[in-house]
């Protein structure tokens, strides 16, 4: 499975939502990154992983944003990865700077969303 397959199981995995393997997908350094800035920026505040994805999840669901994304590889090898997303409903980007330390792909904290 390559990096883009690993981002597409996460994308899936924090929409269905399926917080245990979303999480499983982060970074612990990722995951208090985005439980910062999602309770900086949102009142609903989260104090785990796996409450962010349910949050999120129904964010999502009750906006209706299509989870579609555009995804350019700039890099890849057999354990790292950038990859440059796109979501393709509402514009946000970023990239996901993801590493592959056994058999799955982790996206790790250097990932960034596009400056906004």
């Amino acid at each position: 499975m390559g990096a883009v397959d690993g981002f597409l199981a996460w994308l899936d995995a924090s929409r269905k939502p399926d917080p245990e393997t979303a999480c499983r997908q982060l970074s612990p350094e990722l995951v208090i990154r985005m439980l910062a800035e999602l309770n900086a920026q949102s009142p609903v505040q989260v104090g785990t992983c796996e409450e962010m994805i349910n949050t999120t999840a129904e964010l999502y669901r009750a906006t209706g944003q299509d989870p579609a994304v555009d995804i350019a590889v700039q890099e890849e090898t057999a354990t790292a990865a950038t990859l440059f997303v796109t979501y393709l409903s509402s514009g946000d980007c970023g990239t996901a700077v993801m590493e592959r330390p056994g058999t799955d792909w982790i996206i790790t904290e250097l990932s960034r969303e596009c400056a906004g």
